[in-house]
């Protein structure tokens, strides 16, 4: 049974694990100590994130001095476009864009031998500018996210992101819903840029959205995913589009069935997605408390086994740091800690808490 006292401190430890990480100019950060690549040792408006919601999260963003907070606010909002045509007013990290679009590397090789599968034997890999989109999307939906947390307002609105579809649902429908973890993702983006920007789509959110749900285990999907893992997933890029929109659960019951019946993958978004989703649904019903309970303990048992306490982080796996940052090799996955493995695991240790009601540093819980 795990010991609640272990992980009372360690959120507020971490903040010691991100001085590690820093690198000697401004708010730039490594994703690990040991081995980044080269590119990794470039990319730091995710990381940025990852830092600042670590210091929300450990409830000392507040004892920052007012300088330092607006500094860093300055930081990520440098970030906003207003070059690029096609993604303006999106957040984007440069050396991210870079790569993608480096004529000679893996990912573009990749897209080459996806296109010309595509062509000759009529198969329907994702290509090179969706792909981007995506990333470009994902990665302003945590800048945005990680702003509202700390409380500053964007006055900009990213342009057209639909993606050139004539509604944000046929844009949502262009996704495979048997794939929920993906499909989902684009739903959570679109409801934190209406709740963020004042669009006003919420209605039409939750209609779309309602299309979607499954009754049989309470999550949202149009066909039987390949797995439980994409179920859970799935359902916990939808919650937290319901949750930006102030839009409670659908079938909250449902949903814990089938969690405590599917046990999560032991690694990172896998671990934090199944947490996630339990403490969203118990904010809204009683029901099965004792069992979900039990099984956050043992949760708390398996964290122990991804936490380096010589460096107060986490890694993404046991023995083995986050290697990829969106396809992009950022480390060689060495035995050690990883920003990202370390967010994770605090996020999901504040939830635990939070609902076991042993929260004594009154650590905040944050929206993804």
């Amino acid at each position: 049974m795990a010991d609640i006292s272990y992980f009372q401190d360690i959120p507020k430890l971490t903040i010691n694990y991100l001085d590690k990480l820093k690198q000697e100019s401004g708010f730039n950060f490594y994703p690990v100590t040991k081995a980044p690549t080269s590119i990794g040792k470039k990319i730091n408006m995710g990381y940025n994130c990852y830092a600042v919601k670590l210091y929300k999260l450990a409830n000392e963003w507040t004892e920052l001095n007012q300088k330092n907070k607006d500094s860093w606010i300055e930081y990520l909002m440098n970030f906003q476009n207003n070059n690029i045509q096609e993604y303006r007013n999106y957040f984007i990290d440069p050396e991210v864009i870079k790569y993608f679009n480096k004529s000679l590397s893996i990912f573009n090789f990749k897209n080459i031998t996806k296109r010309t599968l595509n062509s000759l034997q009529k198969k329907d890999y994702e290509l090179k500018q969706r792909y981007i989109y995506k990333t470009i999307n994902a990665d302003s939906k945590q800048t945005i996210s990680t702003l509202n947390e700390i409380g500053k307002e964007i006055s900009d609105s990213p342009d057209d992101f639909f993606n050139h579809f004539d509604s944000f649902q046929k844009y949502l429908n262009s996704y495979d819903w048997s794939k929920p973890w993906d499909a989902g993702a684009q739903f959570s983006s679109i409801a934190l840029y209406s709740a963020t920007f004042n669009l006003k789509l919420e209605e039409n959110l939750i209609s779309f959205i309602e299309t979607k749900l499954d009754l049989k285990s309470g999550s949202y999907f149009d066909y039987e995913p390949e797995s439980p893992r994409q179920i859970i997933n799935g359902a916990m890029k939808v919650i937290s589009g319901l949750d930006w929109i102030n839009y409670p659960i659908h079938l909250p019951n449902k949903l814990i069935d089938f969690c405590l019946t599917n046990k999560p993958e032991f690694e990172g978004c896998d671990l934090v997605d199944y947490i996630y989703v339990l403490y969203q649904c118990s904010s809204q019903t009683n029901y099965k408390k004792k069992e979900i309970e039990q099984v956050f303990l043992e949760i708390l048992d398996y964290l122990k086994l991804l936490y380096h306490e010589e460096e107060n982080g986490f890694s993404y796996y046991i023995d083995k740091s986050q290697t990829h940052y969106y396809g992009i090799k950022i480390s060689s996955g060495k035995n050690t800690a990883d920003i990202h493995g370390t967010i994770l695991s605090v996020w999901g240790i504040v939830m635990i808490l939070t609902f076991l009601d042993k929260n004594k540093y009154d650590y905040k819980t944050i929206k993804p």
